[in-house]
C-alpha cells in the first residue's frame, strides 16, 4: 500500500507541472471501476477551457507502478492505451452517436463534480458537457514506473496515443 500511495503522489506532483490551460479536475479512476471492462489507469486529469471553438476538454491519463517486476512497462502501456481508447470513444466525436451517450456524459460530469479540488464545475460547463456541446481536445497518457532494482531510464515517448513513461530509481 505504501508503494501505491508513494507512486500516486509522485505521479500527481509530476503531472501538475505539465502544461494545461484551464480548470483542472482530478478523477481517481479506481473509484470508477464500473467504467472499465479490464485493466485501466489510476488517475485522470481533465482540463476544461474555452477556445475559439467553444468548450474544450483535454485529458491526461496517468498510471504509476512501484515495482521490481520487468513486466511493469508492458502492463502500464496496456492500461494507458485501454483507458485512452475508452475515453476517446465515449467522449470524442464518435461517441456522440452512441446509444449510451447521455449516460456516459452524466457519469463523467458527476465524476468531475466529485473531484476533491477546490475548482468547482460551473453550471454552464456542466450543462455543455451534459449536452455534448464540447470539443475533445488532446488525449494524452503518462506512465511512471518506480523500479527498485535498476538504474533510472531515460524518458520514452511513444505514439498513438502519446504516452510518456518515466522510470525512477527508488533506492
Amino acid at each position: 500500500a505504501t508503494e501505491v500511495l508513494g507512486g500516486a503522489a509522485a505521479q500527481r506532483w509530476c503531472a501538475r507541472h505539465l502544461p494545461g490551460e484551464g480548470e483542472q479536475f482530478w478523477i481517481a479512476l479506481d473509484d470508477h471501476d464500473d467504467w472499465f471492462v479490464g485493466p485501466h489507469a489510476d488517475m485522470l486529469r481533465a482540463t476544461i477551457s474555452m477556445t475559439s471553438e467553444g468548450l474544450q476538454l483535454d485529458l491526461l491519463i496517468c498510471e504509476s507502478k512501484f515495482t521490481s517486476q520487468g513486466s511493469a512497462l508492458v502492463n502500464t502501456r496496456e492500461e494507458l492505451v485501454a483507458t485512452a481508447s475508452l475515453l476517446r470513444d465515449v467522449l470524442g466525436s464518435s461517441g456522440r452517436d452512441r446509444l449510451d451517450r447521455d449516460a456516459w456524459y452524466s457519469v463523467f460530469v458527476q465524476a468531475l463534480g466529485d473531484a476533491p479540488e477546490a475548482t468547482v464545475l460551473k453550471d454552464s460547463q456542466r450543462i455543455a458537457l451534459l449536452k455534448g456541446e464540447f470539443v475533445l481536445g488532446e488525449v494524452s497518457a503518462m506512465g511512471f514506473i518506480w523500479r527498485v532494482d535498476q538504474e533510472p531510464k531515460e524518458l520514452h515517448r511513444c505514439d498513438a496515443p502519446p504516452i510518456t513513461i518515466r522510470s525512477f530509481d527508488a533506492r
